[in-house]
């Protein structure tokens, strides 16, 4: 909340006194949250927030700092808090097909306003891991490669291996 004080002021100069009443602004804390709260590039361990800082009429001086706090859906016990200056900002660490609930709230110097609303996001299981198997038969050598362990989103671990034979194939 901005507090608008009258202060008077008083100055004397060569016997001449002038009193004047100049307007002076305090600031709060914000009086509202951060609004337009989302998520984007959600993966099995991490997200990326954004939003927009308070309404105008809400901010109550410079916003300095935003603090996030998250936990696990319903998990009113475990929780926890990180900040940023900028009105985004990317959460590592996170497990695997869970819920988790998000909430901001912006700070001016004199203090944190209301948090936002709750913001829900859905970390992603990791994927089925596939496995592909490639023999080809080349000058009677014997190629194989076979990747375990792809995952859909990232590259986890290759396993390739290369077997040479001087036998012969027979079907």
């Amino acid at each position: 909340m901005h507090l608008l004080t009258l202060v008077n002021v008083c100055f004397r100069a060569f016997d001449i006194i002038i009193e004047q009443y100049l307007p002076v602004v305090f600031y709060t804390v914000p009086a509202g949250a951060p609004l337009n709260v989302s998520s984007t590039n959600v993966t099995s361990s991490s997200v990326r927030l954004q939003w927009d800082a308070p309404a105008r009429r809400h901010r109550n001086g410079v916003i300095v700092l935003y603090e996030v706090m998250y936990r696990l859906k319903d998990n009113y016990i475990d929780d926890w808090t990180t900040n940023t200056s900028e009105p985004w900002i990317v959460i590592d660490g996170l497990e695997p097909a869970q819920e988790y609930q998000f909430q901001i709230r912006a700070y001016t110097g004199r203090g944190g306003g209301p948090w936002s609303d709750t913001h829900l996001v859905q970390t992603l299981s990791h994927s089925k891991y596939r496995s592909l198997s490639i023999s080809q038969s080349i000058n009677q050598s014997i190629i194989s490669m076979s990747s375990a362990f792809i995952d859909m989103y990232s590259l986890s671990a290759v396993l390739c291996s290369s077997v040479m034979s001087d036998t012969k194939l027979y079907e």
